[in-house]
């Protein structure tokens, strides 16, 4: 991918649509057959409404790849848009001909079909949609209510009990003049029932749904302002209620109506929620007339533009803003630790470092910041491991210790069933935790250990539905307090917990700080050393991860599992291995996708030295934080100061899962970063082929890829020094004979190692659980 279409994918997903289209022309002008730009060029158009531009964009790039379902699709969008519906289908139907398991692709032809009145198809493709995504909520709202409005619903009731019960009959009458298109009749008595059910959600999408129809756009806002008062999360539900252009209207009319919204703090958590919508440059708009106004609110408006650019990953106007809200000198220990994560992301370390403590001397018992700062000294190679253990037995007094009263709860006696083994987790989807932990809770003996998962996620996807099928019972938590979570624990009768969240954004950990269980320990997700909590009873690692006299860095018991204290579940829609990249250029390319954090002046230094032995190589480094132009040139600044030109240094930001692993495939040997390791990174980096030359750090996160590449059988790209680094490098880049058959055999390599092997993993933790439990 060329450093022009780079920028202009780059944009365009920032939200950023002039500068993408430039960028994107630019491409095209040189190559008028990019099909990829064409497509993205069409997309814009699309956005910007200038649909014959749009149309004929899409069409030229369907010239050159006439059976792209991505392409077809978003064609068949735009095709819908101008009410061309029976093109549109043809559209859809080219894209399933390419993608039959795609549920985006059945929900829109569901979609158009509702729109023609041809339900019975549009209930078909809402089956099939879910049949493939049984989690998406959206899906299942839009084909519940379709079949309420044609009389054979069967999955229960879409609306609340109480209007259910005092309205049905109405609700069936409103849903029948929905269905003919008496959208004024239907506006009557959904009025009605609105005034007597002023918090029924469904009861004011139907109403939101007639007048949208009815393009009565200053009702709209007058019903979406009377609801947001009434209800501070009422936006969040009406957003995830709709989809589509119908979705677009309710995000158009808010941004009208964010100036009217008195309570400053349902309008903060309103825009948060547009902020998951990506209506970045709409939330910009709005909090730069907020921040003009000098409101008395102005610090929190100003920290939240500030977090606006900050998912934008645009780090220079996010500090721009933290610096301007902190000038009010109030929710200081918020701002501070605001910019502490973004010089984090920088990989400033020093600079996050101060303000973490910054933060600390204002809220020392925040346990959020506490475990940022704990997280970002990891990354910090000023840091030593006492230093950091200290750190983390800090944590325990001030967050822990002083604040949660452990229970005392004994052990049953005499179990004749299975062990009770609880798993608690924020993050029960495509996550490490997802990746790395549910091959192995799967095949947990089931004879002998009954599996609990204490879910907090917020979002759900294929990887937590392996969860839900590996799990005996699930127990959503969201919403509940600490407290509240660990009772609902011991309640269960519990026998051993095992925490999958650590020092990450949603922990959990206090609910183990509780006592919820007799037997509690820390294992995947946030798991980059020991918790520091003295109500963590063990600490489930391996020997590679924690080598023999590393236990005094642990206040946990260390145990070990026999190979990787991880098992890998590879997702299935990874492309297949390209042939060694160097075959077709002509050069070594070496590449890292980590975390930009773990990417310090010495890690650079050692990359430097090493391009500069290995003649015409280039190394490709690619994150999320890349989409920053600022940042972008201070990395390339550092390569220049070891005279390593920006020719030779190729930075990619963000991009899909999917099309992140396609680009392993321009890459011929990986270079994992030191102190901080990469963990999932390195085990898609060996499913896609490529080798991982890594030094181990000291602490449990500089080891994930010794672990990995030591189960895999490759532990001889495990090195001892920077020396030895470069060296392992230099003999790898020689052998080309070398690379590419190791390049054809490593997926099957990994694939049959313990790296993959959740059978032998799942008896293997059932051992250790067992002992630890006194069987």
């Amino acid at each position: 991918m060329n450093r022009e279409m780079q920028k202009g994918i780059q944009a365009y997903h920032s939200g950023n649509m002039k500068k993408a289209k430039r960028h994107l022309q630019s491409v095209i002008k040189k190559k008028p057959k990019q099909a990829e730009a064409l497509h993205y060029l069409a997309l814009i158009s699309h956005s910007n409404k200038s649909m014959p531009q749009a149309e004929k964009y899409f069409q030229r790039a369907l010239k050159h790849r006439p059976q792209d379902a991505l392409i077809l699709n978003n064609y068949a969008n735009a095709l819908k848009d101008l009410s061309r519906f029976d093109q549109a289908l043809d559209s859809y139907r080219q894209a399933l001909t390419s993608d039959p398991n795609n549920p985006d692709i059945h929900f829109n032809i569901a979609q158009t079909y509702e729109d023609n009145g041809l339900f019975s198809e549009a209930i078909e493709h809402y089956n099939q949609a879910l049949e493939l995504a049984p989690d998406r909520q959206n899906i299942r709202i839009c084909r519940d209510r379709l079949q309420e409005i044609t009389g054979r619903r069967n999955s229960g009731p879409l609306h609340e009990p109480g209007q259910a019960e005092c309205a049905s009959g109405t609700i069936l009458q409103v849903h029948a003049l929905i269905r003919e298109h008496e959208n004024e009749q239907a506006e009557e008595l959904l009025r009605t029932l609105h005034r007597q059910h002023p918090r029924e959600t469904a009861l004011v999408c139907d109403l939101l749904l007639v007048l949208i129809r009815q393009e009565k756009s200053d009702d709209i806002q007058d019903i979406l302002l009377q609801s947001i008062n009434t209800s501070g999360d009422f936006f969040s539900e009406i957003l995830n209620y709709f989809t589509g252009e119908n979705q677009q209207h309710i995000l158009d009319a808010f941004e009208n109506i964010a100036g009217n919204i008195s309570d400053p703090t349902k309008l903060v958590a309103c825009l948060d929620t547009m902020m998951k919508f990506r209506k970045f440059e709409a939330i910009d708009r709005i909090t730069t007339s907020l921040v003009e106004s000098e409101d008395v609110h102005a610090a929190a408006f100003y920290n939240l533009r500030g977090n606006n650019f900050y998912k934008q990953n645009m780090y220079s106007e996010a500090m721009r803003d933290y610096q301007a809200a902190a000038e009010y000198n109030i929710i200081l220990d918020t701002i501070y630790g605001n910019m502490a994560v973004a010089y984090m992301d920088m990989c400033l370390h020093d600079q996050a470092d101060t303000y973490y403590r910054k933060a600390l001397e204002i809220a020392p018992h925040k346990p959020a910041l506490r475990s940022n700062h704990i997280l970002g000294i990891h990354y910090n190679t000023a840091y030593t491991q006492e230093a950091i253990y200290h750190e983390l037995l800090e944590w325990n007094k001030q967050i822990i210790a002083s604040k949660h009263r452990q229970h005392h709860i004994q052990r049953r006696q005499n179990i004749q069933g299975r062990l009770r083994v609880g798993f608690i987790s924020g993050s029960f989807l495509r996550h490490p935790v997802g990746y790395l932990a549910v091959g192995g809770m799967a095949h947990l003996p089931r004879d002998r250990f009954e599996v609990f998962c204490y879910a907090g996620n917020s979002i759900q996807d294929d990887k937590t539905r392996e969860f839900q099928e590996a799990a005996d019972h699930w127990i959503d938590i969201q919403g509940l307090q600490t407290e509240e979570i660990a009772s609902l624990i011991r309640a269960e009768g519990i026998d051993i917990l095992i925490d999958l969240s650590g020092h990450a954004e949603g922990s959990f950990l206090p609910v183990l700080a509780c006592r919820a269980a007799p037997v509690q320990i820390k294992w995947v997700g946030g798991q980059f050393n020991s918790t520091g909590m003295s109500s963590v009873d063990y600490f489930l690692s391996d020997w590679a991860s924690t080598p023999a006299g590393e236990e005094k860095w642990y206040t946990e018991e260390v145990v070990r599992m026999p190979n990787a204290y991880i098992t890998y579940s590879p997702p299935a829609y990874a492309p297949n291995v390209s042939l060694l990249p160097t075959l077709r250029n002509g050069y070594i390319t070496f590449g890292c996708f980590n975390n930009m954090a773990k990417v310090n002046n010495q890690v650079i230094d050692t990359w430097s030295e090493l391009l500069h032995v290995v003649p015409r190589s280039k190394i490709i480094l690619k994150y999320r934080q890349l989409n920053d132009q600022e940042l972008a040139d201070m990395f390339l600044a550092r390569f220049k100061h070891n005279s390593i030109s920006a020719q030779r240094v190729e930075l990619r930001g963000s991009s899909p899962h999917s099309e992140l692993l396609r680009q392993y495939n321009d890459i011929d040997i990986a270079l994992d970063p030191f102190p901080y390791s990469g963990g999932v990174t390195t085990c898609e980096a060996l499913w896609m082929g490529v080798p991982v030359i890594t030094l181990p750090g000291k602490t449990f996160a500089g080891r994930h890829a010794a672990t990995h590449l030591t189960t895999a059988g490759l532990g001889d790209w495990v090195v001892d020094s920077k020396e030895e680094y470069i060296q392992k490098a230099l003999d790898l880049s020689r052998s080309l004979g070398g690379l590419t058959k190791l390049r054809s055999q490593l997926r099957d390599q990994v694939r049959n190692s313990p790296l993959c092997d959740h059978q032998r993993f799942g008896e293997d933790l059932g051992q250790l659980l067992g002992s630890l439990w006194g069987q």
